[in-house]
């Protein structure tokens, strides 16, 4: 809980605040009046320079190694929360260093660490050394020379600021301590004085020490006194941690005068030292202000781009557009030169298509769903439409659409000539293509149907359902492609259910009968029902509109396979081949050796827990983790059966026969992770027992047992577990609690809590009653441990990194309701994984300028660009350097304006890979097997791993799809044994990775989602984390853009 103070800050906050885009304004329209900075060691990092933070982070890593040699690989990843606690938990133990957050840290384990000033020195020498001036440092040369900066004053040593001036031919006049006397001399227009408050690298011996910051040379204070008189003060990437500049300012404000103090901040709040100076300053007649920003970068790009002249505005735009133009030519995707072994039959079809389609200019009435209009507007003719900006594209009788638009049509329906080249670059004339082919088959068969799917008037078979009697209907949807130039129909066989009244059955009903016959749907069933449709539309004209036709050619795209150790095809049989592909090794998982501190591989991660242990188990063995501690709450009527289903968790218990082909016997969680799980019983301080009995409508009622669980989360962190997972019991009666919509608010109970938990730094899970009364107790043990371990902060496996190079990032969004328009837009972004694939940090910003397209949000250039830059700040905490490939995820298209501000955004980066992916929901392809009859659908799906390429920017990957039995690799398995698998699109916008690298990782990615204990997901980590933990975005926004562990999320 926050203390008296804490409150009155924040009361004091909503006062003090300033708005960037505000502080931009201010700064503008003020011209002519002198400005001064202050920059800290902020400003620097995404140059390549630690923060003080990150530097004390690194002292205490390097004591712990160098006490703890055996243990240097498991404190790798600094970022990551669980790292900080094992390192902070053993000094603590020791007894003589200061506790976390002390005020003189920085100095202590500076001394501590490199007691001899000389290693000091040769300490920041590495960074210094590599630091290169990124574009808050470019762009300052410009606001000299447009006289709104005269001096900067810095606690940094890097020169950072100075090397960009000389870059760009300014003047720039270095005082250091050894000629702090320099700072007498006034200030002239068009030069820079930039004054190293803790000394220049070069030059001056550094202050780092309590002592050593202490002696702040007295020319420098009298200087910064006098120019405050006469300057406003603009603070960048300090945070206030030196008393002997922050005294400085304090006595300057101390005293009513007209300059004003505009302290820059990364986040929301202000630290307490800054709200105190603000408060005081404000006190004294005088304006202050903090101002939240997105970083330094960010924010002297924003006043580049307003305050610069159209002479030096230029200047800035261009280098700010050099930054994407850094980027090597996107390489294409291709196959190697292997010969293909296998033919896979996909369920695409060259098609010809009608040559000619109309456009109409069209005045749409207001307030109107224009696709949906059209569409009423034409259904009374044999005709379709797809909306455009200003009109619309059309298949029909033009004097019939003459008449069904007349009183909407601006001039004239005009004719078009339609070429494949049209059709693969025009998604709107596709989506022509496919209504009017749809429409056309149901003319032609005399099917029913719509613009989306036809269906046969007449059922095959019939079902019951809750006591109903249904009946089914084949049907079928298509898409329309264009692959290597060829346009391809896309035929999907579905069902279609009516009920005994000759209905289409309600929504619930048909997903229930249409998901048992797709169940089972696998190959041999796919293929006869593919045919069904097939038989009776190929090689035959169908009657398109306007004297068009569609004709669909007998015998559909095959891709050719290769996959290692086994025969090339035959001449006769390579002959069918379309496309080319490969099947993709798994990528392995690393644990540790049961036998020694080595590393092991194993593809499977229930097989690798098993045989060997959790790859951070040194951590273990070592005493630093030596138990997993949980925490409960629960009702009180629930909690013997609660407490029952967690005792379980150290039993062993065997999955059923069904699913051994990948589920391993549980042996308890003590025998798989190799230490105990410590469990409360009712009634300790770990066993939280709440009473939710809560009274008033269901959002009163949700809100009340809201607050009930967070006060129950206090009191755990209170106890004596505050590192313990805690586990929230989530009984039946609660399920109209879950979530509430509500005219005035939309509640969700789990993210609320969820959120309120995490900024607490605490790791929960939520466990519903069909969970603990499951009938699958393997499976969900299983998977409980592993959430619950990695929820510990440890790290049951990595990945078998290609390079240690590499930074994955997923990009996600949510909807934040309750915002303006223009702002609504949450970016559950910059979830960064390392090359190992461990998630590491995760940041949550809000779109300043989205853009809606469609119902999906696309970044702007502006917001790209910030984005990119938290993933180099992300990225330089985690590393200390910048990576030389980072690889971006997104379910969405990079735009143009998407593809510049990412570039910009992680300029040095010299691999940026940009890449969509989604799950396709129409192709479809069947793996075959050599018959006395020829090539004949195999019985199992296409293997995990398989790639296929369209083009040279897109390909197909099965992340789901059968792999090797864990039993038997003889035999195969595949997970869900359901319908036959979708593969992921992926297409790539810029980077130059081949395509066995690139499905490589999604593949390994798709085994880091520690929160399930299938074999895979069907998504990359990066994804699923970063839309699942988006949606919790609503309830940590408005507490600035903080980084989290995203275990504490999920």
């Amino acid at each position: 809980m926050k203390t008296q103070t804490e409150v009155e800050l924040d009361h004091a906050y909503l006062s003090l605040g300033l708005g960037v885009d505000a502080f931009v304004r201010s700064l503008t329209v003020n011209r002519g009046r002198p400005v001064c900075f202050l920059l800290g060691a902020g400003a620097s990092l995404t140059s390549g320079m630690p923060s003080a933070e990150r530097c004390i982070w690194d002292w205490k890593r390097d004591i712990f190694v160098s006490n703890n040699p055996t243990l240097r690989e498991t404190v790798g990843e600094l970022s990551l929360e669980g790292t900080r606690k094992r390192i902070q938990s053993w000094l603590d133990r020791q007894g003589h260093y200061p506790p976390a957050g002390s005020e003189n840290e920085y100095s202590y384990f500076a001394e501590t660490c490199y007691p001899s000033r000389t290693d000091r020195k040769s300490f920041f020498h590495a960074y210094v050394k590599k630091a290169v001036p990124h574009i808050g440092y470019r762009l300052i040369p410009l606001l000299v020379q447009a006289g709104l900066l005269r001096t900067i004053w810095t606690t940094n040593f890097d020169g950072l600021a100075s090397r960009a001036c000389s870059a760009a031919d300014v003047v720039c006049v270095e005082i250091g301590m050894d000629s702090a006397i320099r700072t007498l001399r006034p200030p002239i227009e068009g030069e820079l004085r930039v004054v190293s408050m803790h000394g220049d690298y070069r030059y001056d011996s550094l202050k780092n020490t309590v002592g050593e910051l202490a002696e702040q040379d007295e020319n420098f204070r009298t200087e910064l006194s006098i120019e405050l008189k006469d300057c406003d003060l603009v603070v960048l990437g300090y945070s206030g941690r030196d008393e002997s500049i922050m005294s400085i300012l304090r006595k300057v404000y101390s005293s009513p005068g007209e300059t004003r103090l505009f302290w820059c901040g990364f986040g929301a709040e202000p630290p307490n030292e800054v709200s105190r100076l603000i408060a005081a300053t404000r006190n004294n007649g005088r304006e202050a202000f903090y101002v939240p920003t997105g970083g330094f970068d960010d924010t002297i790009t924003r006043l580049s781009l307003s305050f610069l002249d159209a002479k030096h505005l230029g200047n800035a735009k261009e280098i700010i557009g050099s930054l994407s133009a850094s980027q090597a030519p996107t390489k294409l995707f291709a196959s190697p030169p292997i010969e293909p072994t296998t033919l896979f039959k996909s369920n695409a079809y060259p098609i010809t298509c009608p040559s000619e389609l109309f456009e109409a200019k069209l005045e749409f009435p207001a307030d109107v769903r224009r696709g949906q209009w059209l569409q009423e507007k034409l259904s009374s003719i044999h005709a379709c439409g797809v909306a455009t900006r200003d009109g619309a594209f059309l298949y029909g009788n033009p004097r019939e659409l003459q008449a069904a638009l007349r009183h909407y049509l601006i001039g004239q329906i005009v004719r078009h000539a339609v070429s494949e080249t049209d059709i693969g670059r025009d998604h709107r004339i596709r989506s022509l293509v496919r209504k009017g082919f749809l429409l056309s088959i149901k003319r032609h068969l005399s099917t029913h149907g719509t613009t989306a799917r036809a269906w046969e008037k007449g059922s095959y078979e019939s079902r019951k359902q809750n006591g109903k009697l249904y009946h089914i209907h084949h049907a079928l949807r298509a898409e329309i492609n264009v692959i290597a130039g060829r346009t391809l129909a896309v035929l999907m066989p579905e069902v279609v259910v009516y009920d005994s009244a000759g209905n289409l059955a309600d929504l619930d009903t048909a997903k229930i009968l249409q998901n048992q016959v797709y169940g089972y749907q696998h190959n041999n069933i796919f293929d006869r029902d593919l045919r069904h449709w097939v038989d009776r539309l190929v090689n035959i004209e169908i009657p398109g509109f306007d004297g068009g036709i569609f004709r669909i050619k007998k015998a559909p795209w095959y891709a050719g396979i290769s996959e290692i150790g086994k025969r090339p095809l035959d001449e006769n049989a390579r002959r069918f081949v379309k496309q080319s592909g490969l099947v993709v090794n798994d990528m392995p998982l690393l644990f540790s050796s049961r036998s020694s501190n080595t590393e092991v591989k194993d593809i499977h991660p229930i097989r690798g827990l098993v045989t060997n242990r959790p790859w951070d188990f040194s951590l273990t063995s070592n005493g630093l983790a030596p138990q997993t501690d949980l925490a409960v709450i629960c009702p009180a009527p629930d909690a013997n059966v609660f407490s029952r289903f967690l005792y379980q968790l150290n039993e062993r218990t065997t999955p059923p026969q069904t699913e051994q082909d990948y589920l391993l016997p549980y042996p308890g969680f003590t025998a798989a992770f190799g230490l105990p799980l410590v469990i409360p019983i009712p009634g300790d301080s770990g066993w939280q027992s709440i009473n939710d009995n809560v009274e008033g409508d269901r959002l009163a009622a949700a809100k009340a047992l809201a607050q009930r669980l967070c006060r129950a989360l206090d009191n755990i962190r209170a106890s004596t577990r505050p590192g313990a997972v805690t586990l929230i019991f989530v009984p039946s009666r609660w399920e109209s609690l879950k979530v509430v919509q509500d005219p005035i608010e939309s509640f969700n109970l789990h993210d609320y809590v969820k959120a309120y938990a995490a900024r607490a730094g605490l790791s929960t899970q939520f466990l519903r009653a069909e969970t603990v009364q499951s009938p699958q107790p393997c499976r969900v043990r299983w998977w409980l441990a592993l959430a619950l371990y990695a929820k510990a902060l440890r790290t049951p496996w990595r990945l078998d990194c290609i390079d240690d190079e590499t930074a994955y990032v997923g990009i996600g969004y949510s909807i934040d309701q309750g915002a303006d328009n223009g702002s609504h837009i949450l970016l559950g972004c910059s979830h960064l994984y390392s090359s190992r694939g461990e998630g590491l940090q995760f940041r949550l910003g809000r779109l300043e300028n989205s853009i809606i397209k469609g119902r999906n949000p696309f970044m702007s250039e502006d917001d790209a660009r910030r984005t990119g830059e938290t993933i180099r700040q992300l990225f330089f905490d985690a590393k200390m350097k910048l990576p030389s490939r980072v690889v971006v995820h997104k379910r969405t298209r990079f735009t143009e304006e998407e593809q510049r501000g990412l570039c910009q955004g992680l300029d040095g980066v010299k691999n940026v890979e940009l890449i969509e992916i989604n799950i396709d929901e129409s192709l479809r392809y069947l793996a075959s097997k050599k018959t006395d009859r020829g090539m004949e659908p195999d019985t199992f799906p296409v293997p995990r791993g398989t790639t296929i390429i369209l083009n040279g920017h897109s390909a197909l990957v099965w992340v789901h799809g059968s792999a090797l039995n864990i039993q038997n690799p003889k035999f195969r398995y595949y997970q869900g044994k359901r319908r036959i698998p979708a593969p992921l699109y992926i297409k790539r916008y810029i980077g130059q990775s081949d395509v066995m690298q690139v499905a490589s990782e999604i593949l390994g990615l798709s085994k880091m989602n520690w929160n399930h204990f299938d074999f895979y997901s069907q998504m990359p980590a990066t994804l699923t984390s970063a839309n699942s933990i988006a949606q919790v975005g609503s309830y940590l926004n408005a507490f600035g853009s903080a980084a989290y562990d995203y275990r504490l999320l999920i």
